[in-house]
């Protein structure tokens, strides 16, 4: 995820929300659903992507999303190597949620042992400070809890200080730093956030 995110406009509701899946709609039903920001309409449409999503689109939102990393990480991001017909596959073996038409935050979850990955978490610039990413943190919370997992993992680059703070802010605990192959000094951060019982949204 680049860039710093805000939380101003978001208001956390125990109702739900609209939510499709798979491009048909689905109502009320909190093991899929992300907390209500008061938003309406397409533009806060928050929905698991199938095979009718504009895989281009969704490209261009990560490529947007993550531009800020160019020249502050190293190694590159592995989204260099991510391909159209890579996020159709990934689609279908995990899941990927985003937000809007068209969309402005995404964020692909995957099942491990034990905990839920979080991977991919974006929000386009134009959209930041809207709640969007903590928007999508509590979908998986809710998606983690439903899958009986007990936490929520993701990693974030050493450099990207803005991130570490933002998720700490959100409860998340940093418990490894490893290095990619081929480097001595650690650049990827884990942080972990358990998966409270009464999880909700």
């Amino acid at each position: 995820m680049a860039g710093k995110h805000k939380q101003a406009g978001f208001r956390p509701s125990n109702a739900g929300i609209r939510a499709t899946e798979g491009g048909n709609q689905v109502s009320e039903r909190p093991e899929i659903a992300a907390a209500d920001n008061g938003e309406e309409g397409a533009e806060a449409m928050l929905r698991r992507a199938g095979h009718r999503e504009d895989w281009s689109q969704l490209m261009v939102v990560l490529h947007e999303s993550f531009a800020g990393m160019a020249g502050r990480i190293d190694p590159p991001t592995s989204l260099e190597r991510l391909t159209v017909a890579d996020l159709a596959e990934i689609a279908v073996r995990d899941e990927i949620w985003v937000i809007g038409r068209p969309v402005v935050a995404t964020v692909t979850l995957t099942q491990r042992e034990g905990f839920l990955y979080m991977g991919k978490l974006a929000v386009t610039p134009a959209a930041r400070h809207e709640g969007h990413g903590r928007r999508l943190i509590d979908l998986a919370m809710a998606r983690a809890k439903s899958l009986g997992l007990p936490e929520l993992m993701l990693e974030t680059r050493v450099e990207l200080v803005e991130n570490h703070a933002f998720f700490r802010h959100l409860g998340f605990v940093e418990t490894a730093r490893r290095a990619h192959a081929g480097f001595d000094r650690p650049t990827t951060v884990e942080f972990r956030k358990r998966v409270s019982a009464a999880a909700q949204v």
